[in-house]
């Protein structure tokens, strides 16, 4: 309950009577987004995301100097819930540019 009004409580009357509650969205649970590589290694500090109970979330890949993400997860997209959600990215090693080797 957001607010509460000042005639919540009385007696009742013969004239009609309003008792308006508001009422506002509770927060919703945390989502927590991982950077990791293949074997479960961190490679950027997590970052989480905040907001109200059904509220939709999105987040995105991080730009990481020698990696690329391999795996997008389902859930990149959502619904904050009561529940706490990970979001995990998994990355691999970017392919090294070629080597040219020059016999003189």
């Amino acid at each position: 309950v957001k607010t509460t009004p000042t005639n919540a409580t009385g007696v009742f009357t013969n004239a009609n009577q309003t008792v308006t509650y508001v009422y506002e969205k509770a927060d919703g649970a945390p989502v927590t987004v991982k950077y990791v590589d293949a074997d479960g290694n961190e490679l950027a500090t997590s970052d989480t995301l905040n907001g109200k109970i059904d509220a939709p979330y999105q987040s995105t890949a991080k730009s990481l100097s020698g990696w690329t993400v391999k795996t997008t997860p389902a859930n990149a997209t959502g619904v904050f819930t009561n529940a706490n959600q990970t979001v995990t990215y998994v990355y691999e090693k970017a392919g090294g540019a070629p080597v040219t080797v020059k016999y003189v």
